[in-house]
C-alpha cells in the first residue's frame, strides 16, 4: 500500500475544517472556501499565527515492543507513602438535596458556558502511529464499551505513547481515538497477554464424552449430590431462582431431593448444580468431613457441563438453558479472578440468548447486567420481548400459595423475603437496561457525551426511578460532558518514509497548544456552589462513599456467599469512577476529597479481597495506574497535582 500523501501545512486548516476532518482552502485572509460557501463562521487568518516548532515530548512509558516479546516487568517507580486512614465520611444515601431542586426545578441552561465557534481544542503533543491490533503476537484486543468497566471517558486523559498505548503487566490499553470531533466519542481497546487466558481456552477443547451419567456418580456420590443440590438451593437459588424446586420434590419443609430424582435430572445440568454449591461444601457437617482430604474436581464438573451443553444445543430443552445459566456465572479463581472477561463471555451470553429465544423465552435479567458492565449493545430489544415484572405467584414451591398470617414458619418467610427481593432485582435489571440504552448506547453516547444538559435531564427520570439505589454509571454519564476532551493526536502510516515525519510536524506547528491546556478543561460553569454543575459532583462523591461503605461493611457471611459471575466487573466499575473523580477534579478540594475516598476504597479492597476472590479486578484496576503514577499516566490540572501532593488531612 502506497504512502499516504500529506497536504501541504504552510495553510493550517481553520478550527470547523480541522474538527470534521475536512480539506481547507484559503479563501483570502478572512475564511477558508469551505466555510464561505456554507455560511459558517471561520477562524481562518492566515497573518495572525506565529508558531515555533515544540520539542516533542518522550513516550511517558516503555515501548510495546518489550512487553510483547513476552517480558512481565514494567518500569518501577516508588509509589508514595499512603497517609493514614481518615474517619468514615459521613454520606448519606439519599441524593443531595441541592441535586434533588435542580433535577426538578432549575434549568441547567444557565450553567453552561457559551462553546465559542472558534474554540481551539487542546491537542496532545505525541503524534501516534497506526498499527493493526490484530497482527501482535501474544495478545489479544476487546473493544471497551461506552459503560464497560474501565471507563472510556477517563481513558481519555491517560497519556498514551506514541503508539497509543498505555501500557501495565501483561494487560494494556489502546487508545483508537474518537473525540472531540462530531458525533464522535472515545474508542480504547483493552490488549490482554493471550497466557492469561489460557485456562480459559482450554476449557473449550473437548472430544465426545460417553457414559457421563457414571462419570458423574463416580465423581459425586449420590449422598453426597443431595447435601450439594440443598446446598444450591440455600446459598445460589435465591440470586439465581432459574430451576423449579416442586419439579424435584422439594418444598419448604423438604429441602433435601430423593436420590432418584438426582438420576432424572440431565447430567449437565446435575453436574452444574453440584459445581454451584461446591464452593458452601463447608457449610454442610457430612460434607465438609467427606471433602477434608479429598473433594470432588470443580473443574471437571463444570468441564462436563460445558462439553454436555454444546452437545445438546442441537436439540435444546429448558436444562440446557438453566445448566448455560450456572456456567455463565461459573466464579473465577486465583489470578483469573483480577483478569478482565474475555470475548467468550460475551458471545456464550450471545448464545444463551439465542437459545432461549429459540425456547420461546427471553433473559432480560442476566443479558442486560452484562451488557451494561461489559459495554456492548444488547442482544434482547425492549420491543422484543413480552414479559410482566415478578410476582409472588412466580415463586410458589408448593400447590397453593403460602398464606404467612395463617401458617408461618422460618421457611415461608425467608422464601417470601426472597422472593421480595428477586422481584426487586428483575425491576432494577429494566433499569439497567434502560440505563444502557439511554445514557451508553452508542448514538445516545455520541449525543450526550458532550451536552451536560441533556445529559442531566435525561439522568432526572432515572434517579428518580433509583430513589435510594444509586448505579455508578448514571454519574459516570453525567461527569462525562463537565470537561472538554483533547483531540485525538495525528496518524501517520508506520511503514511510511520517515521524512514525511517532518511535513506532519509541520502540521503540529499549527495545531500545539500550551501544555496546561491539555488539561481536562471544564466545560460548565462550576464557579457557582449551588449550581447543578457542583450538585451532581457532590452527589457523585456521596455515591462513591455510599459504595466504599457496603464494602466495608460487608460481613463474612455476604463474602462467602454466592455472587452473580459479572458483580467483579461491577466492583471494577466503581475503581473506575473513583479515579474519574480524582482527574477531573474542578478543585484542589475536590481532589483531596476523592483521593481521600480512593484511597479508603483501596484498603478496603485490600482487606475485604482476602476472603472473596471478585474483588480483585477492582484492585488491579485501581493500583495499575497508581503504581507507575497518576501524574505519569494522566494529563492533570496543577489543582489536581496539588491535591496528590498534599496530605489527606489538608
Amino acid at each position: 500500500m502506497p504512502a499516504r500523501p500529506y497536504r501541504s501545512k504552510r495553510h493550517p486548516p481553520c478550527d470547523q475544517c480541522r474538527r470534521k476532518k475536512l480539506r481547507c482552502e484559503p479563501q483570502g485572509t478572512k475564511s477558508c472556501q469551505r466555510c464561505e460557501a456554507t455560511g459558517s463562521p471561520c477562524s481562518f487568518n492566515i497573518s495572525s499565527r506565529r508558531f515555533t516548532l515544540p520539542e516533542l515530548r518522550p513516550s511517558p512509558v516503555a515501548r510495546e515492543t518489550a512487553v510483547f516479546s513476552g517480558s512481565n516487568s514494567i518500569p518501577e517507580e516508588a509509589d508514595r507513602q499512603n497517609p493514614p486512614i481518615p474517619a468514615e465520611p459521613a454520606f448519606g444515601n439519599n441524593l443531595d438535596p441541592a441535586l434533588d431542586s435542580h433535577l426538578t426545578d432549575t434549568p441547567v441552561d444557565e450553567f453552561l458556558l457559551p462553546l465559542q465557534p472558534a474554540y481551539h481544542f487542546p491537542e496532545r503533543p505525541t503524534p501516534q502511529a497506526i498499527q493493526t491490533l490484530d497482527q501482535l503476537k501474544g495478545v489479544s484486543s476487546q473493544v471497551i464499551g461506552a459503560s464497560g468497566e474501565s471507563d472510556p471517558w477517563l481513558l481519555r486523559h491517560c497519556m498514551f505513547d506514541d503508539h497509543g498505548f498505555l501500557l501495565f503487566h501483561q494487560v494494556h490499553f489502546r487508545n483508537a481515538g474518537g473525540v472531540p470531533l462530531d458525533e464522535k466519542i472515545p474508542v480504547h481497546f483493552l490488549v490482554t497477554t493471550d497466557e492469561l487466558y489460557d485456562r480459559a481456552k482450554e476449557e473449550t477443547r473437548f472430544p465426545p464424552r460417553d457414559k457421563a451419567r457414571n462419570e458423574l456418580n463416580a465423581l459425586v456420590p449420590l449422598e453426597s449430590g443431595q447435601r450439594l443440590v440443598s446446598l444450591f438451593i440455600k446459598f445460589a437459588f435465591p440470586n439465581l431462582p432459574i430451576i423449579s424446586r416442586s419439579q424435584y420434590g422439594l418444598s419448604s419443609s423438604k429441602t433435601v431431593p430423593e436420590q432418584q430424582v438426582l438420576q432424572n435430572i440431565p447430567v449437565h445440568l446435575l453436574a452444574a448444580i453440584y459445581a454451584s454449591a461446591q464452593p458452601f461444601a463447608k457449610f454442610d457437617e457430612y460434607l465438609c468431613v467427606m471433602n477434608a482430604y479429598s473433594s470432588p474436581s470443580t473443574d471437571q464438573l463444570w468441564r462436563i457441563t460445558f462439553e454436555l451443553l454444546f452437545e445438546e444445543l442441537h436439540t435444546p430443552h429448558l436444562a440446557t438453558l438453566q445448566a448455560g445459566l450456572l456456567y455463565l456465572h461459573k466464579p473465577s479463581e486465583g489470578k483469573e479472578s483480577a483478569v478482565a472477561d474475555s470475548s467468550f463471555v460475551w458471545s456464550f451470553v450471545g448464545l444463551l440468548v439465542g437459545l432461549a429465544t429459540s425456547l420461546g423465552l427471553t433473559l432480560e435479567c442476566q443479558e442486560k447486567w452484562r451488557s451494561l458492565m461489559m459495554g456492548r449493545p444488547p442482544d434482547i430489544r425492549q420491543d422484543e420481548w413480552d414479559m410482566t415484572d415478578l410476582d409472588d405467584d412466580d415463586f410458589r414451591i408448593d400447590q397453593m400459595q403460602i398464606d404467612f398470617l395463617l401458617s408461618p414458619s422460618d421457611q415461608s418467610l425467608r422464601d417470601g423475603v426472597l422472593a421480595k427481593q428477586f422481584q426487586h432485582f428483575a425491576r432494577l435489571s429494566r433499569i439497567a437496561d434502560e440505563v444502557q440504552v439511554r445514557l451508553f448506547s452508542l448514538r445516545a453516547s455520541q449525543r450526550l457525551s458532550s451536552n451536560f444538559d441533556e445529559s442531566l435531564d435525561t439522568a432526572r427520570g432515572l434517579l428518580q426511578k433509583l430513589k435510594e439505589c444509586h448505579i455508578v454509571f448514571i454519574f459516570r454519564s453525567l461527569l462525562r460532558p463537565m470537561v472538554r476532551s483533547a483531540a485525538p493526536p495525528r496518524l501517520f502510516e508506520e511503514t511510511e518514509d520517515p521524512t514525511s515525519f517532518t511535513n506532519m510536524a509541520d502540521e503540529y506547528i499549527t495545531q500545539i497548544i500550551e501544555a496546561s491546556d491539555i488539561e481536562p478543561v471544564p466545560a460548565i460553569d462550576m464557579s457557582d456552589e449551588h449550581g447543578a454543575g457542583n450538585a451532581v459532583l457532590k452527589t457523585a462523591e456521596k455515591c462513591a462513599a455510599t459504595m466504599l461503605r457496603s464494602v466495608m461493611r460487608m460481613a463474612c457471611g455476604d463474602l462467602a456467599g454466592f455472587w452473580y459471575s459479572w458483580s467483579r466487573v461491577g466492583f471494577a466499575t466503581v475503581s473506575s469512577f473513583m479515579m474519574l473523580l480524582i482527574v477531573q477534579a474542578p478543585s484542589k478540594e475536590h481532589a483531596v476529597r476523592a483521593r481521600r475516598l480512593v484511597y479508603m476504597w483501596r484498603q478496603a479492597l485490600r482487606g475485604q479481597s482476602q476472603g472473596c476472590e471478585v474483588l480483585n479486578l477492582a484492585l488491579v484496576r485501581l493500583d495499575g495506574p497508581r503504581w507507575t503514577g497518576l501524574a505519569r499516566n494522566f494529563f492533570l490540572p496543577k489543582h489536581v497535582k496539588e491535591g496528590l501532593e498534599c496530605t489527606i488531612d489538608q
